[in-house]
C-alpha cells in the first residue's frame, strides 16, 4: 500500500510512501503535469524493478487495489464522502489505482493525459442508461 502526503521538509513536493516496504518510493512536484507524472511513475517502476511488461499482472494488481477500496468502504460508516470515517484508507487505494492506470498507459505507449482528455470529451456526448448491457440481449 502506498500513501500520499506533504512533508514540510520537502516543500512543493508530494511524497508517495510505500507502507509494505517501508520506503519512500517517489517524489512528485506538486505542479507537475500528467505527462511528467507518467514519466516519474515509469522511472520508479524501472528503478525498483517493478513490472513493466505484463499487462495482465498490472490488471490483477489494479483489481486488488479496487478490492482494498471496496473493503475499506464496507468497513466504513458508509456515509457520504465528506463524512466517511476511514477516508484516508480509501484515498490510499485510489492513489494506488491511479499509479497502476498511469503505468498501464506507459506500457501501452499512450499519454495518460490524452486518454483522460479523450474520455472527458466522449463523456460530454455519451449517454448512460445506468443499466449494464449483456451480450446477446
Amino acid at each position: 500500500m502506498a500513501g500520499f502526503f506533504i512533508d514540510k521538509n520537502w516543500p512543493g513536493y508530494i511524497i508517495c510512501y510505500n507502507k509494505c516496504v517501508n520506503t519512500l518510493i517517489i517524489y512528485l512536484e506538486v505542479n507537475m503535469n500528467l505527462h511528467e507524472i507518467q514519466k516519474e511513475v515509469w522511472k520508479n517502476k524501472v528503478n525498483r524493478k517493478f513490472n513493466t511488461t505484463d499487462v495482465g499482472k498490472e490488471i490483477i494488481l489494479l483489481t486488488e487495489e479496487l478490492g482494498e477500496l471496496a473493503k475499506a468502504y464496507k468497513h466504513s460508516n458508509q456515509m457520504p464522502a465528506k463524512e466517511i470515517d476511514n477516508k484516508d484508507e480509501m484515498i490510499d487505494a485510489v492513489g494506488d489505482m491511479m499509479i497502476y492506470n498511469i503505468g498501464l498507459c506507459e506500457m501501452f505507449g499512450v499519454e495518460s493525459e490524452k486518454v483522460l482528455s479523450d474520455i472527458i470529451e466522449n463523456n460530454k456526448i455519451r449517454t448512460h442508461s445506468g443499466q449494464m448491457k449483456v451480450r446477446g440481449k
